[in-house]
């Protein structure tokens, strides 16, 4: 057993290099040390105290791969959360666009019975997306936010012809499109559509 009492730093210590307790240096192009066990399953260990991470087992500034080197911690992450890591998005959100988040470019629409009553939907307003007075062909449909530069298109469902208008009204953040439906002479009357929001 040999010991001895060699301060923090060893030889690259500042202001005074500090000699360790083994030191080799190849002044030529060899190695400077080489562990062997014959016949061990473990070469050796290396300890610092009571452990922990606070603690380094050895430095160095040789930056190439260590060839054979296993490691069950890098950049003090275990595999488990190295994993972790490399699946969470940061900076880079695949639920976004330009920094538009993924719902929003999914199109809005609306299928909307003769009564206004809303079957199936996208992108509408929570609260009486549909406003409607009976007999008067007229829709007011909500939609959540700005939509003045998108594409917008309604359609008659149904068997019987008719025409179909759809004007958008930005307000308070949010899109009322009115949509007025027609027999096919013209005369306003309440009619089933559809209306699509592309932006």
């Amino acid at each position: 057993v040999y010991g001895c009492r060699s301060q923090a730093g060893g030889s690259r210590a500042t202001p005074t290099p500090q000699n360790p307790c083994v030191r080799a240096n190849n002044l030529s192009k060899g190695m400077a040390f080489e562990l062997n066990a014959t016949l061990g399953d473990v070469v050796g260990t290396i300890t610092a105290g009571a452990g922990g991470d606070a603690k380094k087992p050895f430095t160095t500034n040789a930056t190439g791969v260590a060839t054979g080197l296993n490691a069950d911690r890098v950049d003090n992450l275990d595999v488990a959360e190295i994993l972790a890591a490399a699946r969470t998005k940061t900076g880079l959100d695949a639920d976004t666009v330009d920094g538009v988040d993924s719902a929003e470019l999914r199109p809005r629409f609306a299928q909307v019975t003769s009564g206004g009553t809303v079957t199936e939907s996208r992108g509408l307003q929570a609260t009486n997306p549909v406003a409607h007075v009976d007999t008067t062909g007229i829709y007011a449909v909500g939609f959540t936010g700005d939509l003045s530069k998108c594409a917008i298109s309604a359609t008659l469902t149904g068997g019987a012809l008719g025409e179909i208008v759809a004007v958008p009204v930005v307000a308070a953040g949010n899109t009322t499109i009115t949509v007025t439906t027609a027999n096919s002479a013209g005369v306003p009357g309440d009619r089933a559509f559809h209306l699509s929001v592309n932006c």
